[in-house]
């Protein structure tokens, strides 16, 4: 996909990351400063691009607390078509899921009255239902579903995102 221009700490920023059976990588730019960094991980839960930027805010630290942070425009939603996922959702989702593709876990658990998703050592996000019964992290384009095996016990986790259909992860509990 090549280098994604983005904003970090108010400056300009280049980054290019990507990942092959279960290794993760990183190349985190910013220009103005003459700093580099080339995070290379051989987790598949590892976030290379969060490591990058820890090593930034720690190396660059002085020059971030001068900088003026630009105002973020709020992204628009559709609050109205997501909800709170069902008790029997929050069951049916919840615990630990591995993909042998992707040699990735994904944890979904309930904390503080939502249900939330945690990938590696990231943020947890915030899951929330649409009107199919599929779950979203946010406005990510993502979707998780469950794939029903006719016993009424859901055992195969199906992630879609952009043009990427059907990663499958196993409950591991």
């Amino acid at each position: 996909m090549g280098l994604s221009r983005t904003k970090y700490r108010g400056f300009d920023a280049v980054a290019h990351g990507g990942s092959l059976a279960g290794y993760r990588r990183t190349l985190f730019r910013i220009p103005a400063k003459k700093f580099t960094v080339v995070c290379l991980c051989n987790n598949g839960n590892a976030s290379a691009i969060r490591l990058s930027r820890q090593i930034a805010d720690i190396w660059l630290e002085k020059e971030f607390e001068s900088a003026a942070l630009p105002a973020v425009a709020p992204v628009a939603t559709e609050a109205a078509k997501l909800s709170a996922p069902s008790a029997a959702q929050t069951k049916m989702f919840s615990g630990n899921w591995f993909s042998p593709e992707l040699e990735a876990v994904y944890r979904i658990r309930f904390a503080d009255g939502k249900l939330l998703l945690e990938i590696g050592d990231s943020v947890p996000r915030e899951l929330l239902a649409d009107e199919r019964g599929q779950l979203s992290p946010g406005n990510t384009g993502a979707t998780l579903k469950i794939k029903q095996t006719g016993t009424g016990e859901g055992d195969t986790l199906v992630l879609d995102v952009g043009r990427i259909r059907g990663i499958e992860y196993r409950k591991r509990d």
